[in-house]
């Protein structure tokens, strides 16, 4: 890595930013690179020319493609290097005509404090006809609002001072596939618009460990055209298709002469859109939506959509003035909640933290009166949902800031959910307005339990003991109540622009798959609309809407009456709704973990698998897309990364609050989304998890899992702990590619060679180890053929089969005796899992599809074995919708109308008929069967792997 002379860096960028308002191509910049894709035969040869670095910039030190064919897992190969930092070049093999190739690639250009990667844009190419090209010009507008100081230091990720008025902008542009227009409208005048892009520092420290900080410098820039008070203009010219275009502008703003910065806005010619620091999908789990490299952490929540429109940040804005005001602060100087970053950059680079304690209040233009109470439990949307995040329970017996007890009696309201205390209401409102007495007060305790995991290593979980006192003589036995924190609020907008049949295609009430999962909606009251609405927020997803969540909130939590709760109008529907536009548009943070920590990837990787094995996507579905018709623009069409089906599920009696909610029972929690779980402690100083933040760790989480989740806690117990972390590892900030990991997890059994290591020698009687998963516990009749190959030259060794009874997962060591003296276990070994006895495995036929004429489809298939288990695997729109479908029992009795015919040739044919009704905008079907066979002896799969059948149009 070179060093250079930052004196000189920037005498560079000061006489690049003289060059005007439109900027021509630099002949010295690595970054405007250039690529061809050529065929030969069942091969696709890439190369990639890289400029040679003039003028101090940035070499090219290596490049690589990441691809994926026909939709499959993203593969990556760095490119042979055929000239010094210009040259590169990468074969893909294998392909055939039709065969789709998306790529982008990694530049790794040698910066001045790190290695500064940077990803191209998406190419499309289909074999046999060419690369797929955007439809020029591609225009896109979105909104911005002004920072303090550059992305990467300090003052970045905070709001700046007066951020309720005047500190917004919207900025269109145009992509011409050659160029690069755009057009800024600030909200108030300013002057000395100037633009800069090409950063070749980037983000030496992403996860902002280190005591200093860095900020972007750029190696092209020039003053913008100044069209009238409020508007600016900029054309870049000479760009090519997939070329990254990371930019920022500065303007003054004429009534104060504050000097403004913004974001570093990043476009990849041919995208039509602002994408992200990294392309691959592990980064960005809210889609286009998440946003780029947050510095502060503890502002990690506090981010808007980077794609948000320009009349929504306004609106976002004017929420957050709503959600950050104290109303029970008098002083309006010091009535906003307004937390700054505690430190600051000044000097060369990097620069020293000075960390300074600035003011963390600030003035609300917002004035209502006496709008707080009379009963609440705090004054602030803010205090609850510091900085957007998630509330704690308080310190034992200490009274609670961001918890509360939600209240109701036995019986149902009209519309089937909980009646509210005829004295206290639908919550205990502790504090009182002019500092009189509340309701009541409650607390709580707990008390520690040590337990055991199956796989070894002790854990221990907190049992909460509440006690509480009610200031009216009331029975509080005849009360039902169930403690709850308050939830971070990061993604909000992108859970309710997930549309109704998404969600339902998950649901599985009455456990019909079999599966011991049996995801159930809870239809709520939508006060707003008179009707009943699926639930999608709450702790037992009691509520249809964001808007409906913040006017309860709003009444029952700070005793401001509104339109749809407190038949009042202290807050009016203009208020609700600013909230609302302001809780929508709050972005889920971007994966930087993964990236940023190369360290930890792999154990990370196994941790998605684990994720997988113990069934945890069964109820933590990780993606699905949001409706192309949602009334925000910006929340369209986002393949999302939520970790959760949004439904109800039964998670046992030690979880029951036994307070029922529309059709929640008191044992029935909505999943939560995993996305960003890893931040809460950055965010609010604290991680707590569950509904009453009982668990200090998603360790302990899950094992107070029980009910539906019992299994998937009981898998994650027995692994290993190394397992156990990798498990963990992932679940901070789980990720997965939506194109090739849509589904559900199949969980089928397996088992892997430990020892001997390959190449080892071996003696006559040597013990082979291997682990078994996915075995069943407590099933008799299971048996587990193995061999061995490559014992010697190439000899097979086959061992008997072994009976296997009620074995967990695990490592289990078997015995192998050969008859000879001495082997060298040379080519590895297999193991072959078999079901039953030992006999050869089945030999299927084709199977069947059809749609009947009332819109219902039934599924066949036939096979040479009778089978003693049958299941359907159906997914329904390319994923993620799908269901299970048990047709035969181990018992041999048939489920959810199969039937099962004997044929003459002593072959079987098995076939099950779904109603219309399972088909509500379904386009697309593909489908496979999973068999077992007790005269076979094995699982049977037809077709490779767990590779589904060809695409059904329904």
């Amino acid at each position: 890595m070179k060093t250079k002379d930052s004196i000189m860096d920037k005498l560079l960028t000061t006489l690049l930013l003289l060059s005007g308002t439109a900027y021509a191509a630099d002949p010295g910049d690595p970054r405007e690179f250039t690529q061809t894709l050529q065929m030969n035969g069942g091969s696709a040869m890439l190369r990639f020319h890289s400029p040679q670095a003039l003028n101090l910039r940035s070499p090219t030190e290596r490049v690589y493609i990441n691809y994926r064919i026909n939709g499959s897992q993203i593969q990556v190969e760095e490119l042979t290097e055929t000239a010094s930092q210009t040259d590169f070049e990468a074969q893909i093999s294998g392909l055939n005509d039709g065969d789709r190739i998306e790529y982008y690639y990694t530049q790794v250009l040698d910066a001045q404090f790190a290695e500064l990667p940077v990803d191209s844009g998406w190419f499309k190419y289909r074999v046999g006809e060419g690369f797929s090209k955007p439809a020029y010009p591609l225009t896109f507008t979105f909104g911005g609002r002004f920072r303090d100081r550059h992305e990467g230091e300090g003052r970045f990720d905070h709001y700046v001072a007066g951020y309720t008025s005047g500190t917004s902008y919207i900025a269109t542009f145009k992509d011409w596939g050659d160029r690069l227009e755009m057009t800024v409208v600030t909200d108030d005048p300013t002057d000395n618009g100037d633009i800069r892009w090409s950063d070749h520092i980037g983000v030496p420290d992403p996860l902002n460990k280190q005591d200093v900080c860095y900020r972007a410098e750029f190696d092209k820039g020039g003053d913008m055209e100044q069209v009238n008070a409020n508007t600016w203009r900029y054309v870049i010219n000479d760009v090519k298709e997939g070329q990254l275009i990371d930019l920022e502008w500065t303007f003054k703003r004429a009534s104060t002469d504050q000097q403004y910065y913004n974001d570093i806005f990043r476009i990849r010619i041919g995208e039509g859109r602002l994408s992200q620091e990294r392309q691959h999908p592990y980064f960005s789990p809210g889609g286009s939506t998440t946003p780029n490299i947050i510095q502060d952490k503890q502002f990690l929540f506090a981010q808007h959509l980077v794609n948000i429109g320009g009349q929504e940040m306004k609106n976002f804005l004017a929420g957050k003035t709503l959600f950050d005001t104290d109303f029970g602060e008098s002083n309006p100087d010091i009535a906003l909640h307004a937390p700054q970053t505690k430190y600051d950059c000044i000097g060369d680079q990097p620069s020293p933290k000075q960390y300074i304690d600035f003011p963390q209040r600030a003035r609300t233009p917002v004035t209502l009166a006496n709008q707080l109470g009379p009963q609440f439990n705090n004054s602030s949307c803010f205090a609850c949902h510091t900085n957007d995040g998630r509330g704690t329970p308080p310190e034992p017996g200490q009274p609670m800031q961001s918890m509360l007890l939600a209240l109701s009696i036995e019986g149902t309201d009209a519309h089937g959910g909980p009646v509210p205390h005829p004295t206290y209401g639908g919550q205990l409102q502790d504090k009182s307005v002019n500092g009189g007495a509340g309701e009541g007060q409650a607390t709580v305790t707990y008390q520690n339990i040590v337990r055991n995991h199956i796989g070894g290593g002790a854990y221990t979980l907190h049992k909460p003991v509440y006690d509480w006192t009610l200031n009216s003589p009331i029975n509080s036995g005849d009360i039902l109540f169930s403690p709850r924190i308050a939830p971070q609020l990061t993604g909000m907008g992108l859970i309710d622009a997930i549309s109704d049949a998404t969600l339902l295609a998950f649901a599985d009430p009455d456990d019909a798959n079999g599966d011991g999962i049996s995801g159930k909606a809870n239809y709520v009251w939508d006060r707003q609309s008179q009707t009943m609405r699926l639930g999608k927020y709450g702790w037992k997803a009691g509520q249809p809407s964001v808007l409906q969540q913040t006017a309860k909130a709003a009444h029952e939590d700070m005793g401001i009456t509104n339109p749809l709760f407190g038949n009042g109008a202290e807050f009016s529907m203009e208020d609700l709704h600013k909230i609302e536009s302001y809780v929508r548009h709050l972005a889920v943070p971007p994966n930087l973990e993964f990236f940023a920590d190369e360290a930890s990837q792999a154990s990370k990787l196994r941790g998605k698998e684990l994720f997988k094995e113990a069934n945890c996507s069964g109820c933590h579905i990780p993606t699905m897309t949001t409706s192309p018709d949602f009334e925000v623009v910006s929340l369209r069409n986002q393949v999302i990364q939520p970790f959760s089906d949004f439904l109800l599920h039964d998670m046992g009696p030690e979880l029951a609050d036994k307070r029922p909610e529309y059709a929640a029972t008191g044992y029935e929690w909505r999943t939560p989304p995993l996305w960003a779980i890893g931040h809460f402690a950055e965010v609010n100083g604290a991680a707590r998890y569950l509904h009453d933040g009982r668990a200090t760790s998603i360790e302990e989480a899950i094992m107070w899992h029980g009910g539906e989740a019992a299994a998937s806690r009981d898998a994650f117990s027995a692994m290993s702990p190394a397992e156990r972390e990798d498990l963990l590892a992932y679940t901070r900030f789980p990720f997965v590619d939506p194109v090739a990991d849509g589904g559900p997890a199949v969980k089928t059994p397996s088992a892997s060679i430990v020892s001997p290591a390959q190449g080892s020698q071996v003696e006559s009687n040597f013990d082979l180890a291997f682990t078994l998963r996915n075995w069943e516990m407590n099933v008799d009749g299971r048996h587990l053929h193995w061999f061995v190959d490559g014992v010697d030259q190439g000899e097979r060794y086959d061992a008997s089969p072994i009976a296997i009874s009620g074995l967990s997962d695990g490592e289990h060591t078997i015995a192998v005796k050969l008859a000879n003296a001495d082997h060298q276990f040379v080519g590895g070994a297999q193991v072959n899992v078999k079901v039953g006895g030992d006999a050869p495995g089945p030999d299927p036929q084709p199977q069947g599809i059809t749609k009947n004429a009332d819109g219902s489809v039934t599924y066949s298939i036939t096979l040479t074995n009778r089978m003693e288990r049958v299941q359907l695997f159906v997914e329904k729109n390319g994923g993620p919708g799908y269901f299970w479908a048990p047709l035969l029992k181990a018992d041999g009795g048939l489920q959810n109308g199969a039937q099962e015919t004997a044929n003459s040739d002593g072959s079987y044919r098995y076939s099950i008929t779904h109603p219309a009704s399972h088909y509500a905008q379904v386009q697309t079907l593909r489908h496979r069967f999973y068999a077992y066979s007790p005269a076979a002896g094995q699982l049977f799969q037809p077709g490779p792997g767990d590779a589904l059948g060809e695409v059904f149009n329904y």
